[in-house]
C-alpha cells in the first residue's frame, strides 16, 4: 500500500470515518489537496474494500480499513511519544517526523517501542493510542462548526499548538464563533473563556 493511501485511511479515521460518513471536502482540507484527487483515491479505496463511498453523502471505513487505520495511528502516535520522551523533540516538530516513520515501521518495531515507552495510552498531542490488540477509547469528533455558543467543550485530544496556551483537559466556553469556521488551525483565533476543569 502506498504512503498516500495510508494517509487517506488515517485522516478518514481521525475525522470520524469509523462511525460516520466523512465528506470529500473534509479530507481535501485535512490533507491540503484538491477535491478531485480525493474522489479518485476514494474510488480506489472503495474498490479495494477499505472504504464505503456514498456519492454526495461521504465515505466511511470498512472493518478492513478501520484495522489498517488503527495500525497507522498507533505507529504515528507511538513515534511521536518516542521522539518527545526519548529524544527531547519539541512538540511542534514531532508530527512531520512521525509521518515519515509510520510508513516504514514493522509491527515488531512498534511493539518494542510501545513496551520501551511503558505502553502509553495517549500521544504528546493528547490523541488516543490503540494498543497492540486494537483496543482504545474513542476520541471525540466534534467539529467547531457544530459547537453552540455558550457550550463548554473539552480540549482533550486537541494538539496544544492548535489551541495556544490552553492545556490538555482544559475546557473552553465558546462565547462567539465565526459561522464559516470549520477546523481550528494555529492561524485562527477564537473568542473564548477558559474554565479550569479541576
Amino acid at each position: 500500500m502506498t504512503p498516500m493511501k495510508e494517509d487517506y485511511l488515517k485522516i478518514i479515521f481521525e475525522l470520524g470515518g469509523k462511525q460516520k460518513k466523512v465528506s470529500n471536502k473534509q479530507i481535501a482540507i485535512s490533507l491540503n489537496i484538491a477535491a478531485g484527487s480525493v474522489t479518485e483515491m476514494v474510488n480506489k479505496m472503495a474498490a479495494e474494500g477499505l472504504a464505503e463511498h456514498t456519492p454526495y453523502a461521504g465515505i466511511s471505513l470498512t472493518n478492513k480499513g478501520i484495522r489498517l487505520a488503527e495500525d497507522l495511528v498507533r505507529k504515528h502516535r507511538i513515534w511521536e511519544d518516542f521522539l518527545v520522551e526519548k529524544l527531547d523533540y519539541d512538540l511542534p516538530d514531532v508530527h512531520d517526523e512521525a509521518e515519515v516513520l509510520e510508513h516504514v515501521t514493522s509491527a515488531k518495531l512498534v511493539n518494542a517501542l510501545d513496551d520501551m515507552l511503558g505502553n502509553p495510552t495517549h500521544c504528546p498531542h493528547g490523541g488516543v493510542i490503540p494498543d497492540r490488540y486494537g483496543h482504545y477509547h474513542e476520541d471525540s469528533h466534534t467539529e467547531l462548526v457544530s459547537v453552540r455558543v455558550q457550550r463548554i467543550v473539552s480540549t482533550a485530544g486537541t494538539a496544544p499548538e492548535c489551541v495556544g496556551k490552553l492545556c490538555l483537559d482544559d475546557q473552553i466556553l465558546f462565547a462567539t464563533r465565526a459561522p464559516t469556521m470549520k477546523f481550528l488551525t494555529s492561524t485562527e483565533h477564537l473568542n473564548v473563556c477558559v474554565c479550569n476543569s479541576q
